[in-house]
């Protein structure tokens, strides 16, 4: 029984720690949406990657035994969740529609996403989100679309934070803007 107990008590924290090692919902419809969206044409994965709390420990301590330890790490400590992928579209004789659909903007929302930014030009299309809890920015999500790729990406954390060391060691110059 206490054998048993243990594994349990094993398997639940470990789960809990990898619970970022995996893709989430909203990523994986994010995706599918858009690939529905520019039917007839299809979309291969050139490169998928998912980093939770066990995977970003190990690089963390890479990026502590580097030279540049000073620089990435303060910024690092506050991330808990990456996900980021990238798709080739492979257009048929007709040319794909290129558009993000609004349904992904209505699950977005509905998980608590927020747009700030949407660019749209002839062929590329940009799309921001952010993900607030009370004042703190837990999340940032990107989906950017063009006749060739699709990259989506998303990362959760302390980003309030990300934002306030970058604005501290790098200061904000807004004349440089305006």
């Amino acid at each position: 029984m206490r054998k048993s107990l243990a594994v349990l008590w094993v398997s639940g924290i470990f789960i809990l720690l990898c619970s970022g090692c995996m893709t989430s919902n909203d990523f994986n419809y994010v995706e599918k949406s858009i690939e529905n969206e520019i039917y007839p044409a299809t979309m291969k994965t050139n490169f998928k990657l998912s980093l939770g709390p066990v995977m970003l420990s190990p690089l963390k301590t890479i990026v502590n035994l580097t030279d540049r330890k000073d620089k990435a790490s303060p910024y690092l400590d506050e991330i808990s969740n990456v996900q980021f992928g990238v798709y080739k579209i492979d257009k048929t004789n007709k040319s794909p529609k290129l558009k993000i659909p609004p349904i992904v903007e209505e699950k977005l929302n509905k998980s608590g996403w927020e747009i700030f930014i949407r660019v749209r030009e002839k062929n590329e299309m940009v799309e921001f989100y952010y993900r607030q809890i009370s004042k703190d920015i837990i999340g940032i999500y990107a989906i950017v679309l063009n006749a060739d790729n699709l990259v989506i990406a998303e990362m959760r954390g302390r980003l309030a934070r990300i934002i306030e060391k970058a604005v501290q060691e790098h200061g904000f110059p807004l004349k440089d803007i305006f």
